[in-house]
């Protein structure tokens, strides 16, 4: 089995619908070291919603990596 070396942002909005949050936990479950982050309020498209709550979720990221 291989392993990812490098650090894995996994997001999911707490409005997300179903598929997307058994995705979310299913990949971090897969992928060990990996952490995830839940974007309050969002859904499927916090890109285009909440853009300045995800640059703030990447920046602790990145900051923190």
């Amino acid at each position: 089995m291989s392993e990812l070396a490098l650090p894995v942002l996994l997001l999911v909005g707490t409005d997300s619908p179903a598929w997307a949050v058994r995705s979310v936990a299913a990949h971090g479950e897969a992928i060990p070291g990996s952490v995830t982050r839940k974007l309050a309020g969002q859904g499927h498209s916090a890109n285009m919603t909440a853009p300045e709550l995800l640059a703030a979720e990447l920046e602790r990221f990145f900051a923190t990596g």
